[in-house]
């Protein structure tokens, strides 16, 4: 719970108060909170009272020794980025008096600078690298709190339950995965608190901010490396079921069959990554096969670990039914459509069309839904047509730069591009631009859409046009009300909820796209959607 350090008069009396208030916390006077004490401070004296944390501790307790956290700024590109930003600003704070830490997501301090005496004077509590700083071992303070909670926090003077950190107030903002959003540590700012002059938070956390900035690049090749080793497999077994994920079980590539196969046997992919046999794979070992019971049934697993300096990116997976003895190469059984499974009649359809494509050799264009085996079908149509001693190749525009994407944006008349009021999406657009500009795109062909514009998040529409140098042409707001009522009733919202603002939202884009061809109109009766329809391009469709 961040909060504002008040003007030098008023710390000045604040400061007393708050000790007073923590003896009578200590000797057991206190019944209640004493107003001084904001709540959440409060609780956390209770709760390390309650875990047995002496308030009269000397030192926190040592985590790791200096020399075993040394090969961290080496492999770990968070260490790393967090040492650069600390020793970049090593001046600026030595100048007010402070100290700055980085620690790790379980409140071990990894790199300290700033200003001599005062990184002196904090080495004695163990607040140099190897101290160990989460809640647990030192109570409330600007590096735990904030790693707790996962939000910025201010710790001023006596609210520290240990009494030897009361002269200090400390300000630390948690660094964030620019990829995914967990913590993986936090940057914290320390001083003496009867010099406190200015609150300090808003340094804290834009340092926080730099050394997410700085991990964008290398998390980004982590994601690059996963797929690569992804791809490489889905090319050699183009007809297996692949699933490839990073370590924090953010889905990065998967196929229909795969997802298929998951959701048969009531797995997930956090179940996949907990394997036992992946837990005792070595770096330098290249795949191990497993099996593995789910809810609902048993697969057999072949796991492609992929390794950086040590440190695990992620893992694609070849999932196959246990019962299926066969080697990586699909078997071809005698009726490719046989093993479909399905006995619908539109199902039953869907194969007798399927197998007539099988006997032409035109092109044939298979659409659905995500999940409802595109794949397979194509698979069988390939397994049962007189290409089938060819390879079957898999083709899938990705969110990277590729020769076939490229060539689809270069032939296109307008690109419509999707950012939000996030840090990631804003770094990606920068990018984009700056690709676009080396290849000659006219600014006029691409089209900026900011969604949830209007999302409370800490950046607004402004914030984002300088920093990627130009203007958004679109924007849509952020609406999760209307949406999710929409995704859950099966209608989409801009059929049942016309006059919604971001209904109109998109209105206005498809306006701008394709001009008056679509009107805006008034919600219609029922027995007059059928001459409304040719009215509108997106009238009751």
């Amino acid at each position: 719970m961040p909060f504002e350090l008040p003007s030098v008069p008023e710390w000045k009396q604040l400061a007393p108060r708050l000790r007073r208030a923590w003896e009578s916390f200590v000797t057991g006077k206190a019944k209640e909170a004493p107003a001084v004490v904001r709540p959440a401070i409060y609780s956390r004296w209770r709760a390390a009272v309650g875990s047995g944390l002496d308030p009269l501790l000397a030192r926190v307790p040592m985590a790791a020794t200096e020399e075993e956290l040394q090969p961290l700024f080496v492999g770990d590109d968070f260490a790393s980025a967090g040492r650069r930003v600390l020793e970049d600003m090593s001046t600026v704070v030595a100048e007010n008096h402070h100290a700055l830490f980085l620690t790790d997501a379980r409140g071990c301090v990894l790199h300290v600078s700033g200003e001599p005496s005062v990184v002196e004077a904090l080495r004695d509590l163990n607040a140099r690298s190897g101290g160990r700083w989460d809640e647990d071992a030192a109570g409330p303070n600007g590096m735990g709190t904030a790693l707790r909670t996962g939000a910025p926090w201010t710790v001023f003077g006596a609210e520290h339950f240990c009494e030897r950190f009361h002269p200090w107030v400390c300000y630390g903002a948690p660094v964030h995965d620019p990829v995914h959003g967990q913590v993986l540590g936090v940057l914290n700012l320390t001083g003496w608190a009867e010099q406190a002059k200015a609150n300090q938070l808003p340094l804290a956390i834009s340092l926080a901010r730099s050394v997410e900035y700085l991990l964008l690049g290398s998390r980004g090749s982590w994601r690059q490396a996963v797929l690569e080793v992804a791809g490489a497999i889905a090319a050699r077994y183009p007809t297996e079921a692949l699933l490839a994920c990073d370590v924090g079980g953010h889905v990065l590539q998967s196929n229909e069959r795969a997802a298929d196969l998951l959701r048969r046997s009531g797995g997930s992919v956090r179940e996949l990554l907990d394997l036992p046999a992946l837990a005792r794979f070595g770096a330098g070992e290249r795949a191990i096969e497993t099996v593995a019971s789910f809810l609902r049934g048993r697969l057999r697993i072949v796991a492609h670990p992929v390794h950086r300096a040590g440190h695990r990116l992620g893992v694609a997976f070849l999932l196959r039914p246990e019962s299926d003895p066969r080697g990586a190469q699909k078997r071809v059984t005698e009726d490719p459509f046989a093993d479909l499974g399905g006995e619908s009649a539109k199902f039953t359809e869907v194969v007798r069309l399927a197998r007539r494509a099988a006997r032409c050799d035109e092109t044939v264009l298979v659409g659905g839904e995500t999940g409802t085996g595109k794949e397979r079908i194509a698979q069988a149509i390939h397994r049962a047509s007189t290409q089938r001693g060819g390879p079957f190749v898999v083709v899938d525009c990705t969110a990277f730069f590729n020769d076939t994407t490229l060539a689809i944006l270069d032939t296109a008349d307008t690109i419509l591009t999707m950012l939000s009021l996030e840090i990631t999406s804003i770094k990606n657009m920068r990018l984009f631009l700056e690709v676009s500009d080396q290849l000659g795109w006219e600014g006029g062909k691409i089209r900026l859409i900011l969604n949830r514009a209007d999302s409370a998040l800490g950046i607004r529409v402004a914030d984002v046009e300088h920093s990627i140098g130009r203007k958004v042409d679109e924007t849509i707001v952020s609406d999760g009300r209307t949406v999710v009522y929409a995704l859950n009733r099966g209608v989409p919202f801009f059929l049942s909820n016309r006059e919604s603002q971001v209904s109109q939202d998109i209105l206005r884009l498809a306006r701008s796209v394709v001009g008056e061809r679509v009107q805006a109109a008034a919600p219609i009766a029922e027995d007059s959607r059928k001459a409304t329809q040719k009215k509108s391009l997106f009238a009751w469709r």
